[in-house]
C-alpha cells in the first residue's frame, strides 16, 4: 500500500536539534514533497519563488528534518520502499532503526516486519550542508570553485547554486514510499538484449535476476509487437536465468525522422507447480546503437563524431534537459504538459544533464515512445569529485541502481560519466584520463548490469566534451564540444570558427515576456533592471539570474548585463521600457538559435548533431531556455519549430558576396519541393522553383547574389513538405521597426505570448 500523503513533519535548526524523538513541534508535511513548500502552505516562509523570498528559504538549509507516519499493518513480513529520500537518512519502525540512506538518486528498499495493528514509522533527514562539511578535502577537489560540501554527498548538483537554479539545499521524501507484503520468491529485475541485426531477423536475449526462486520453477518469457512475437523457457544459472531468440520480421524501435519506435511488451513470469508466484512486464525496444568517433579535428578539419541507431547514420536535434523544478517533489506533476513540446518543436533528442536528478519513468517511457533519443550524464558537473574510495563506492552502487532501473529504455543511447568535469580537472592541469571516477568506477559498474556476453548495449563517454588521451595530448579541438564562448555576437569569430562535429550544449538569453516577469518580480523591482543610479542589476534581477547572494559582484552576476549586450549588439542600443526590452531580448535569442541549428543542419554530414539549450525553465527566472517556468513561450520556440521541421529550406552565411540555399531532409524518402524566395525588404521575388530534397541529405538548391545591407529574405516550400523559414543577410545594428514590420507581414509575431500591454505599430 502507499504510504503518501500527509505525515507529520518537524523542522529544527542543527543548534536546537537534541533527538530523533524529542517533542518538537511539528505541521502537516506532504509526500512526495520537500520541506520548504511545508512550510510555506503552513504560512511560515513566504512563496520561495518571488521577487527576492528565495533568501529566506536559505536560512533553513541547516536543519533536521523528522518524517513521522502512523499505519495499520497485517503483522506479515514486509518490503518498505523510499523510492527517492532526499537525502542522509535514518529510517525507524516503531522505534527501532532498521535502515540508513545516503543517496538522493536511488531506491532504498528495506526488509522488515511491521506488528499487527498500528505502527510509527519515522524518517530522519540530516542536514546535507552539515553532512557535507564534516569531510576533508583534497587540494584537487573542485565544485563551482565553490560550494565544497557538495563533493561528497549524493544530491543533485544544482541544489547548491547554479547559473540557471537558485540555491535551495532541499530535504524531504521527494518520490513515492510504498509498503507491500514480502514475496517467497521473486523476480528483482529484467531485461532484453539486442545481440545482433539481420536482413529481416533480430537475435535478442532475455535475462533475469531471481530472488529465493526454488529449483523447481520456471522462468518464462514472451514478448510481443503487433505480429510479432517471441517466446520461450530461460536457462537457469544460480539467481540469473537466461536465454537467446531469434525474432523474425522484427519491429524494431526507431528515433524520430528515422522510422516508427516501435515497442515489444515483454513479461517475464516465475512458475511453481503451474502456478505463477511472480511476474514482471515492461516495455522495450529491439534496437542496436552505435557510437562512430574520432577523438579530435585533425589540420585538415577531418573528425567524426555520430550515432548509428540500427546500422544508419542519424541527425541529432535536440534540447539539454534540466530540472524541471527547483523543487524535485512536483516534477512528475509538470512533466505531462512539458514533454508533448518537445514532438513540436521537433526535436528527436534529449541530453540528461549532469546537474540534475535522473527522471522519474514516465519520462523515459515518453521517450521511448515518441522516439526521441537520449543522452544520459550521470549525476555529476562541473567539479573534480573526490578520488577516494568512498566517493568511488558510492558512485560505483548509484550506477549499478540507476542503469538496472533505466536499461530496458531504447530511447536510451548514451551513458556519459559527468557534464564539464574534463574540462575543470584540465584547469588544474591535470589530465582528466586519471579520473577514477569516470574512468572505472562507473563504466565497471555498467559493465555488470548493462552488456552480455561482452556486448555493450549502449556506449559509454566518460565526460561531456570527452578529453580522452589524445586529445588531452594534442590539444587540438575536440569532435563534441560545448559551445559557449563569450557569448557576444551569435555569427561572431568564436560560433564561425568552431570546428567540431557535434555540440552538445550551445545557447543564448533571452528575457522572459512581460507577464511572467511580473509573476516573479515586485512591482517596485521590475523596470528598471539596473539598480538606481548603478550599471548592475537590483536585488530581484540578480536572485532570478541565479545570485544565490543578489550583489553586483556576485560570479552570476553578468548574465543581466550580457542579455543587456546582446540586444544592444542586434539593435544597436538599449531600449527604454520593458515591453520593448523584452521583445528585443527575444528576437535576440531566436535568431542566435536559429543561426546554430541551421549551421549545423545545412552542412551534414560535416556535422552531425546539435544539442541547444534549453527548452523549459526549473524556476522563474532570466535565463537560455526557450519557454519561461510558466509555461509561456518565448519567440525563440517558434523559430527553432522551422529550424527543426524535418525538411528546411536554409540559407548558409554569405561568401563573397553570395549565399547558397540549400534543402535538408532528415526523412527517409526524397521529398519534392515547390520553393520560393522573397526579399521582404524589396518584395522582389529571388527565387522561385521545384527543386528534390534527397533522403537523409543537405542539397544544394541554388547560390544567388546577397542583398547588400539588412535585408529580410522570406522562404516558402509546399509540396511533399510544406515550411517557411526566413534569413537576415547582416544582423548587426538592425532597424527595430524595419526588422517587427517583416516579421509581422509573414505572421511571425503572432507566436508572441506573454506581452499583454505590447503595441506594434
Amino acid at each position: 500500500m502507499t504510504l503518501n500523503g500527509k505525515w507529520q513533519l518537524a523542522v529544527v535548526d542543527e543548534k536546537d536539534f537534541g533527538g530523533i524523538f524529542d517533542n518538537y513541534e511539528t505541521i502537516d508535511g506532504e509526500v512526495p514533497g520537500n520541506f520548504e513548500l511545508d512550510l510555506f502552505r503552513a504560512g511560515i516562509i513566504p512563496d520561495p519563488y518571488y521577487d527576492v523570498n528565495i533568501l529566506e528559504v536559505q536560512k533553513y538549509e541547516r536543519s533536521h528534518l523528522i518524517y513521522t507516519k502512523k499505519f495499520d499493518w497485517n503483522g506479515a513480513d514486509a518490503v518498505l520502499e523510499f523510492k527517492g529520500i532526499d537525502c542522509i537518512a535514518e529510517i525507524f519502525l516503531n522505534g527501532e532503526k532498521i535502515g540508513e540512506n545516503e543517496n538522493m538518486f536511488i531506491e532504498n528498499i528495506l526488509k522488515c516486519t511491521p506488528k499487527c495493528g498500528e505502527n510509527t514509522l519515522v524518517v530522519h533527514i540530516l542536514p546535507a550542508v552539515v553532512e557535507g562539511e564534516k569531510y576533508t578535502h583534497e587540494p584537487y577537489e573542485r565544485f563551482l570553485d565553490k560550494h565544497l560540501e557538495h563533493l561528497n554527498i549524493r544530491k543533485a548538483p544544482h541544489m547548491y547554486g547554479w547559473d540557471i537554479m537558485p540555491r535551495i539545499v532541499s530535504g524531504g521524501l521527494w518520490r513515492d514510499v510504498e509498503i507491500t507484503e514480502a514475496k517467497k520468491q521473486r523476480i528483482v529485475s529484467a531485461r532484453l538484449i539486442t545481440l545482433s541485426l539481420g536482413e529481416n531477423s533480430a537475435k535478442v536475449a532475455v535475462e533475469a535476476e531471481l530472488e529465493n526462486i526454488d529449483g523447481d520453477s520456471s522462468i518464462i518469457v514472451s514478448g510481443i509487437c503487433g505480429d510479432s512475437k517471441f517466446s520461450g523457457i530461460l536457462e537457469m544459472s544460480g539467481d540469473i536465468a537466461s536465454s537467446e531468440f531469434t525474432v523474425e520480421s522484427p519491429m524494431l524501435w526507431n528515433p524520430a525522422n528515422y522510422g516508427e519506435p516501435n515497442l515489444y511488451e515483454v513479461s517475464v513470469c516465475a512458475v511453481l507447480n503451474g502456478e505463477t508466484v511472480d511476474s514482471l512486464s515492461f516495455k522495450t525496444g529491439i534496437r542496436t546503437v552505435e557510437l562512430v568517433r574520432t577523438s579530435i579535428i585533425d589540420d585538415e578539419g577531418k573528425g567524426d563524431f555520430h550515432f548509428k541507431i540500427n546500422g544508419k547514420k542519424v541527425f541529432v536535434l535536440g534540447t539539454n534537459w534540466v530540472p524541471v523544478d527547483a523543487f524535485h517533489s512536483r516534477d512528475k506533476a509538470r512533466l505531462p504538459e512539458i514533454l508533448p513540446m518537445l514532438n513540436d518543436i521537433g526535436c528527436n533528442a534529449l541530453r540528461c544533464w549532469g546537474g540534475n536528478v535522473y527522471e522519474d519513468d514516465i519520462f523515459y517511457e515518453y521517450c521511448d515512445a515518441h522516439g526521441i533519443m537520449i543522452w544520459q550524464d550521470f549525476s555529476m558537473a562541473c567539479g573534480y569529485y573526490p578520488q577516494s574510495e568512498s566517493f568511488y563506492n558510492k558512485m560505483h552502487s548509484e550506477t549499478l541502481s540507476v542503469v538496472r532501473r533505466l536499461r530496458n529504455h531504447p530511447s536510451i543511447i548514451l551513458w556519459a560519466g559527468d557534464n564539464e568535469c574534463d574540462d575543470e580537472i584540465k584547469r588544474q592541469k591535470i589530465d582528466p584520463n586519471s579520473n577514477v571516477i569516470t574512468r572505472k568506477a562507473i563504466p565497471t559498474a555498467i559493465s555488470k548490469v548493462d552488456s552480455y556476453k561482452g556486448v555493450d548495449t549502449r556506449p559509454y563517454l566518460p565526460s561531456s566534451p570527452y578529453c580522452d588521451e589524445e586529445a588531452y595530448a594534442t590539444k587540438k579541438p575536440m569532435s563534441e564540444e560545448h559551445l559557449w564562448g563569450p557569448r557576444d555576437y551569435f555569427k561572431g569569430r568564436f560560433y564561425k570558427t568552431s570546428v567540431c562535429c557535434f555540440a552538445s550544449e550551445t545557447g543564448y538569453h533571452g528575457c522572459p515576456a512581460p507577464d511572467s516577469l511580473k509573476k516573479f518580480i515586485a512591482p517596485e523591482n521590475l523596470w528598471p533592471w539596473r539598480e538606481k543610479g548603478e550599471d548592475y542589476a537590483n536585488k530581484a534581477w540578480l536572485a532570478h539570474a541565479t545570485c544565490a547572494d543578489p550583489v553586483h559582484d556576485h560570479c552570476f552576476a553578468y548574465r543581466i548585463p550580457l542579455m543587456t549586450n546582446q540586444v544592444k549588439t542586434l539593435f544597436g542600443s538599449e531600449p527604454e521600457d520593458l515591453n520593448t526590452y523584452a521583445l528585443q531580448s527575444q528576437i535576440s535569442q531566436a535568431e542566435a538559435k536559429k543561426f546554430f541549428i541551421e549551421r549545423f543542419r545545412v552542412t551534414k554530414w560535416r556535422r552531425t548533431g546539435i544539442i541547444w539549450w534549453n527548452l523549459i525553465d526549473g524556476w522563474p527566472q532570466i535565463s537560455d531556455a526557450i519557454v519561461d517556468w510558466y509555461g509561456t513561450k518565448k519567440l525563440a520556440y517558434s523559430y527553432i519549430k522551422r529550424s527543426q521541421n524535418p525538411v528546411c529550406c536554409i540559407f548558409d552565411e554569405p561568401v563573397d558576396g553570395k549565399i547558397s540555399l540549400y534543402a535538408v531532409n532528415d526523412l527517409q524518402s526524397d521529398k519534392k519541393l515547390n520553393v520560393k524566395v522573397t526579399d521582404l525588404t524589396t518584395h522582389e521575388i529571388l527565387f522561385e522553383a521545384s527543386v528534390n530534397a534527397l533522403s537523409n541529405e543537405s542539397t544544394l538548391i541554388k547560390t544567388i547574389d546577397c542583398p547588400a545591407d539588412k535585408h529580410f529574405l522570406y522562404i516558402e516550400w509546399n509540396g511533399d513538405n510544406c515550411g517557411t523559414n526566413h534569413f537576415v543577410t547582416d544582423c548587426i545594428n538592425l532597424n527595430f521597426n524595419d526588422y517587427v514590420k517583416a516579421a509581422c507581414e509573414v505572421g511571425y509575431l503572432e507566436a508572441l505570448e506573454g506581452f499583454s500591454d505590447l503595441r506594434l505599430v
